[in-house]
């Protein structure tokens, strides 16, 4: 079965995949990251997070 990823705003072949060697993510490790706090073994302010 065929992998896709997402690249550049659209679905490729894993194996047509590429990116610019200098894509500023590529070069610095740029990313977004997200986190989230829990109390008690629940999420804090859930709804508001998801909206």
């Amino acid at each position: 079965m065929s992998k896709w990823v997402y690249v550049s705003g659209e679905y490729v072949l894993k194996d047509k995949a590429k990116i610019s060697v200098f894509d500023h993510g590529f070069l610095y490790g740029d990313g977004v990251f997200e986190g989230i706090r829990a109390y008690g073994g629940k999420v804090f302010r859930l709804d508001e997070h998801l909206q």
